[in-house]
């Protein structure tokens, strides 16, 4: 989404009754009032949304330039989110292109993270690492988690995906 301005900020679980997972994440938009655009995504519709989808990489957020990309969030920033909950000893590929840098969050269960040349990095639950060059990357799940509604999850990972940026700081893989 993009707030545009005038927006006033806040969250709450509107379920009385269940727990709520909630990540917030705040990027920066290109430039300053902008007009408000919102997305959604319905975790039930099409079968293939972000929750019910596993074992496989949903594009949830792109940049609202992009017109090859038709995830259902846009925003107004050159930048991604890919999103995947795998099962235990399942491995999925997310190709990085050059000029590109990643943010790895691993949300819930655990991963290990391969590069190309055989590096790698293991993360666990509300672990993140930055990944800073290009190449295709190897995700296996391996841990095991059984969340409130009793569904295991072994690995729920999210990838903020943006243009290479030498000043971020920080290298993990």
């Amino acid at each position: 989404m993009t707030a545009g301005r005038g927006v006033q900020h806040s969250e709450y679980n509107h379920e009385k009754d269940k727990s709520l997972r909630f990540i917030q994440t705040w990027i920066v938009p290109r430039k300053s009032g902008l007009t408000p655009n919102y997305g959604s995504f319905d975790p039930e519709g099409d079968g293939k949304s972000a929750c019910t989808a596993k074992n496989q990489w949903r594009h949830l957020v792109s940049d609202v330039r992009d017109k090859s990309v038709d995830a259902p969030v846009k925003i107004e920033q050159d930048a991604n989110l890919h999103v995947a909950e795998m099962d235990r000893g399942q491995s999925l590929e997310y190709e990085l292109k050059d000029g590109r840098m990643a943010y790895v969050l691993c949300v819930e269960g655990s991963v290990i993270i391969r590069d190309d040349n055989g590096n790698e990095v293991s993360l666990e639950r509300h672990d993140g690492c930055e990944v800073k060059m290009g190449g295709k990357m190897t995700f296996e799940a391996t841990g095991s988690e059984t969340c409130e509604d009793g569904t295991d999850i072994s690995a729920h990972v999210l990838v903020f995906e943006m243009a290479y940026d030498e000043r971020s700081g920080r290298k993990d893989l």
